[in-house]
């Protein structure tokens, strides 16, 4: 007659095979792989495992194995370098420019930068050591030639030529995306926008690129 089949780590037996593995699934002093069946001594066996092997990718972020990684990472907002969760979409491509190359040399200064968003940034502050600062940049882009397509008015386009102190305005929002409409009381938020994932509008297409190219033929 057969012994009822039993568990060694629990040190149980079971009337059938089925009711063991039925154990072997639910129970938490076994990890099971479900890729290639091994039962691990605990969670840190199981994924030192799935590491060794490879059956399946480890997210450092939540210690999870996963076999479609390009799905949690779309789908749990995943940095893919570095593995940090983030709460919507938005706030994951802001994360992930951190680790963009900075090979983006400021117009005015030797500083580098990895996008051009956060360079206008550092221009707007007046830290930089050509002393461009905000103003400059406001004026600048009201001389734009297609000045229309990213400022809202002839009203608002008189006073960056006129280098008004805009917070000295109830709500200023003079800027516009060319795309969508959306509009920015900073030249950096509409640089921040048109950057992210938010709109279709593109850096190197249209409107912006043209701004894009005559700020840099003025200050580099």
């Amino acid at each position: 007659m057969w012994d009822d089949p039993e568990c060694d780590r629990c040190d149980r037996s079971f009337g059938s095979q089925r009711a063991l593995q039925q154990h072997i699934d639910d129970s938490s002093r076994h990890h099971i792989c479900k890729i290639c069946n091994y039962d691990a001594d605990g969670r840190s066996d199981l994924l030192e495992h799935w590491r060794d092997v490879g059956c399946v990718k480890v997210c450092q972020g939540c210690l999870m194995g996963f076999l479609d990684w390009s799905w949690h990472c779309r789908v749990d907002h995943v940095c893919p370098t570095c593995h940090c969760h983030q709460e919507n979409e938005n706030n994951l491509a802001q994360h992930m420019l951190v680790h963009l190359p900075r090979d983006l040399e400021c117009w005015g200064c030797y500083r580098m930068f990895s996008t051009l968003p956060g360079m206008i940034i550092h221009l707007e502050s007046g830290s930089c050591l050509s002393n461009i600062n905000k103003a400059d940049l406001n004026e600048s882009a009201a001389m734009l030639y297609q000045w229309n397509k990213i400022i809202q008015s002839q009203q608002w386009r008189d006073r960056l030529l006129s280098r008004d102190d805009l917070d000295s305005y109830d709500s200023p929002q003079p800027f516009r995306c060319p795309g969508c409409g959306a509009t920015f009381r900073l030249l950096s938020g509409l640089f921040q926008h048109v950057g992210s994932p938010a709109c279709d509008q593109e850096l190197e297409k249209g409107a912006m690129k043209k701004l894009v190219r005559w700020l840099k033929n003025r200050y580099e």
